[in-house]
């Protein structure tokens, strides 16, 4: 296992949008329909803020 630490700033990203389309998913939103979102949506902003908090509580935890 990586610890997130080493982690590129492109696989956190990665690991940021995965978190926001199961998010999405689990709010009956479609792939499709969360790609054509706007970044200032305030269901993917809520999604994100999200998934920034689950992130950190990850890495709280591995730490």
């Amino acid at each position: 296992m990586i610890h997130p630490d080493q982690l590129t700033e492109p696989q956190v990203r990665e690991i940021l949008n995965d978190f926001v389309t199961i998010l999405a998913f689990y709010e009956g939103v479609s792939l499709k329909e969360e790609h054509e979102m706007s970044a200032d949506d305030p269901k993917m902003v809520r999604w994100r803020e999200t998934a920034e908090s689950l992130w950190n509580a990850v890495k709280d935890a591995i730490a």
